[in-house]
């Protein structure tokens, strides 16, 4: 039975091997892939694998491609595993997403939200917020609560707090955006603004 997956090393003071992308179920993964575990650790080197998902980190470019090479080996020698090269590289953790995560560019030793988890969440809320139009807003709330609640959760480990703070102020805005659209008319929205405590002239 093959392990169908592909490598990829990163590398400054840190390169990562990672084998991913398997139809092969994370406990299948975790079976067929502790030997690797055991494998890198006997090598002395520092690495994080969840399934088939798996970063080996190390200190050059040319520590990462015979790291690469070698593993490679390993994998399809030893293993009998596939490793798909078309997949394969090396680049600096910066670059990488394990996850959902990746490294800042200001600090190497800082882990971030990945921008494809952004893309991927903003996409999520769009839908709710498009979907959201003619509904009440506690109907809408209840709606984003808990995958804001899951994704904040997820990506705690992310403790940037601008970063943070502009997603609140963007969640906001769409809320905000929701509201005066309900409001449709111009007086209506005049009054309204005049209850939230604006005088007559601003509103």
């Amino acid at each position: 039975k093959n392990f169908l997956g592909f490598l990829k090393v990163r590398y400054s003071r840190n390169a990562i091997f990672q084998p991913q992308g398997s139809p092969l179920s994370p406990l299948l993964s975790n079976v067929m892939l502790t030997e690797l575990d055991w494998e890198i650790e006997s090598r002395g080197l520092s690495h994080v694998r969840y399934a088939d998902d798996c970063n080996i980190y190390v200190k050059s470019e040319k520590a990462a491609q015979r790291v690469l090479n070698s593993i490679t080996q390993y994998v399809e020698g030893e293993l009998k595993l596939r490793v798909n090269r078309d997949k394969s590289g090396t680049f600096r953790p910066k670059d990488s997403t394990f996850l959902g995560y990746t490294f800042s560019k200001a600090d190497s030793k800082r882990i971030v939200v990945a921008k494809k988890s952004v893309r991927r969440l903003w996409t999520k809320l769009h839908k709710i917020f498009n979907s959201a139009r003619g509904t009440s807003l506690k109907k809408t709330i209840e709606r984003l609560t808990p995958v804001l609640r899951g994704w904040r959760n997820y990506y705690r480990l992310d403790t940037r707090k601008q970063f943070w703070n502009e997603m609140d102020e963007r969640i906001r805005h769409h809320l905000r955006e929701l509201i005066w659209i309900a409001w449709k008319r111009p007086k209506t929205r005049a009054q309204n603004l005049i209850k939230l405590g604006l005088d007559l002239e601003t509103a």
